[in-house]
This record gives C-alpha cells, structure tokens and sequence, in this order.
C-alpha cells in the first residue's frame, strides 16, 4: 500500500526516498522556480511600460513626449528596472528566483511592452463628457447615498 500521499510528497521535496526520486523533485522545483521567474519579469515589465502610459492622461498617444524633462521619473523607471534584474539575477533563494538568458530578458520585455499599444487603444476609446481640455469630467447631480 505505501506511504500517505503526504508522506511521498514532503519526502520528494526534502530530499527523501531514492535519487532518482529526489533529482526529478529538484528537477521540478527549478522548473517551477524559472517558470515563476519569467511570470515575475514579465509583471513588472508591465509595471515600467504601464509607468509611461501613465505619463500622460490626454488622448496624446505619445507617451514618450518629453520624457526627459522629468529627472525624478527617470530615476523611477531606472531604479525600478535595475532592481529588477538585481532581484531576478542575485536574489536566489531569498526572492525565489533563478537568472535568466538575454533571450527571456528580451522576451519579458517585449510582453511587457504590450502595455504600450494597450494605452494606445485605450486613448483612442470615447470618452463621455469630454470637455474644453479634453479630460474626462463626470457630472454628478446629487451625493451619493454614503456621502453627509
């Protein structure tokens, strides 16, 4: 009959039971810490390219528009992505993470910049009352229930 399902498992993830038995838990395990990786790299490279779309709350699509003239967002963007690989590259254990290839670097990255057409669209959608300035102004007749 065996050992409880539970058994087996904790026996597998700490090093318990055969070699074999162990190398394919281990083998498993940094499948699954990459696999985690990538889904973390990706996130935050969505995180920095949705930081440039929110640069800009008009319907100008540009979002890179003086980009420059900000040092303090800059520095937020830079230290957002350095952090990153720093955590990714280095963390290890502490962050759970595994160092990645130039190749999964690139394609993070490029996932993540599919933030950049999103704001795209999203700026091209219609807005209700649109006023002078262009902003999105939503026009309340009465406070809410929750409100004094």
């Amino acid at each position: 009959s065996g050992p409880p399902p539970s058994t087996t498992a904790f026996a597998l993830k700490y090093g318990g039971g055969s070699g074999a038995a162990a190398a394919a838990g281990a083998e498993a395990e940094a499948e699954a810490v990459h696999r985690n990786t990538l889904a973390f790299c990706v996130f935050v490279a969505l995180q920095v390219f949705n930081e440039l779309n929110a640069r800009s709350i008009s319907d100008d699509w540009n979002v890179l528009r003086g980009v420059t003239a900000n040092p303090w967002f800059l520095g937020v963007v830079l230290f957002t992505a350095a952090a990153q690989v720093a955590l990714v590259t280095l963390g290890g254990g502490f962050t759970r993470t595994c160092p990645l290839s130039a190749r999964e670097w690139a394609a993070t990255t490029l996932l993540g910049a599919c933030a950049l057409p999103a704001g795209v669209l999203m700026r091209a959608m219609p807005k209700p009352f649109d006023d002078e300035v262009g902003h999105a102004r939503r026009r309340i007749e009465e406070p809410p229930p929750f409100c004094c």
